[in-house]
């Protein structure tokens, strides 16, 4: 706590159709503080809204998760949260090269992990980042 912000940005893979559906419904939930809810029920439900038109199974997991039915179709069916999505894409495409990418940045400068990483690998990566942070901060003159 205080040592790390956690940023989400989207990158949905043209090699999956409905993958843009999916996140802009990940920004919807987002809006209701339910987005790593939603994001964990996609991953597990990716069969169910791998359909043609994906908007009435998402709503059904948002009503899985108790969330405002309404403000959450509206929010489906506004340009909005799509605009934040393709706005995470563009930002991406000049460093994502696969997902999941990691970067862990400091002081304008970080590097990427790219892939899934085990809990303990992914801990010992940021305790390292933290770790040059914290001696760059202290090694810069006032």
């Amino acid at each position: 706590p205080g040592a790390v912000l956690w940023v989400f940005k989207n990158f949905p893979l043209q090699m999956h159709p409905q993958a843009p559906a999916a996140a802009v419904a990940g920004e919807c939930a987002a809006e209701q503080g339910r987005f790593f809810d939603m994001h964990h029920l996609l991953f597990e439900t990716q069969d169910d809204w791998s359909v043609t038109n994906p908007d009435p199974v998402l709503a059904g997991l948002a009503a899985q998760l108790e969330m405002d039915s309404a403000a959450f179709e509206a929010c489906l069916s506004s340009r909005q949260a799509l605009e934040r999505v393709l706005v995470d894409l563009f930002e991406g495409q000049a460093s994502v090269r696969s997902t999941p990418t990691f970067f862990f940045l400091f002081d304008g400068g970080g590097t990427g992990v790219e892939g899934t990483r085990d809990p303990a690998d992914f801990a010992a990566i940021l305790e390292t980042q933290l770790e040059a942070a914290i001696e760059a901060a202290a090694t810069r003159t006032p």
